[in-house]
């Protein structure tokens, strides 16, 4: 994964997977930084509370981005909404979208953070389910400054730019595109890959930090093991 929201060095993690089923189509899901809750007991619709953890930049690969104020790590609490829809008689087979909205329960952001996904999952093998998603993000100006933004101290390391620093504001910051799968090794056993790229748009991708030191076209790969 990048290392930051706009960077050009990546680094390597770990997301944990888990998800616990409650009577009907009720669920608590833990993905990565983030937990969600349906609590609705419907076929098709989801929502419910969502409770996740942003990281922030510090000590990062590169020299300039480094010397700047670091941004702290921070929670974000928020909420989802959700639909699915099956597109035939195998289960695995089938489309849906998301809409997720949170803010930071501490001081590193104001305002709110937003997103929208559709995803499309199509069985082509009874060992295969091929899966696409695409979606995109939206920040409002405190969101945009806490990690795009260039203060008036640290203007000074990135040439060319004004010393009043860089303020950007609300709007779009990124479109991204998925696309992966799940090997079925049976019943049970089942093995993830998947590779997503995000383009940063917008004063996201205007932001010195991004135009300068980094890169406006993110890459995520990554594989896992499911046991169900």
């Amino acid at each position: 994964v990048p290392e930051f929201a706009g960077s050009r060095d990546n680094a390597t993690g770990i997301a944990p997977m888990a998800r616990l089923q409650f009577g009907g189509e009720r669920f608590v899901q833990w993905l990565g930084t983030e937990v969600t809750l349906n609590v609705l007991d419907d076929p098709h619709w989801r929502a419910g509370p969502s409770l996740g953890v942003r990281f922030g930049r510090r000590e990062v690969s590169d020299a300039v981005v480094r010397a700047m104020q670091p941004v702290a790590s921070t929670g974000e609490l928020g909420a989802f909404v959700g639909f699915t829809e099956p597109l035939g008689g195998d289960p695995r087979h089938r489309w849906g979208f998301n809409l997720a909205l949170a803010g930071a329960t501490g001081s590193v952001y104001s305002g709110l953070y937003g997103s929208a996904s559709a995803y499309w999952l199509k069985p082509v093998a009874p060992w295969f389910t091929f899966n696409a998603s695409g979606g995109a993000g939206f920040g409002g100006s405190g969101f945009q400054r806490a990690y795009f933004g260039v203060s008036p101290a640290d203007a000074a390391l990135f040439s060319g730019l004004d010393p009043s620093g860089y303020q950007p504001g609300a709007g779009l910051t990124d479109v991204r595109a998925l696309v992966g799968g799940m090997v079925h090794l049976s019943l049970n056993w089942h093995v993830l890959v998947g590779v997503r790229v995000q383009r940063l748009l917008g004063d996201a991708a205007d932001s010195p930090i991004v135009r300068q030191r980094g890169n406006a076209t993110q890459w995520v790969a990554g594989a896992g093991v499911v046991y169900l």
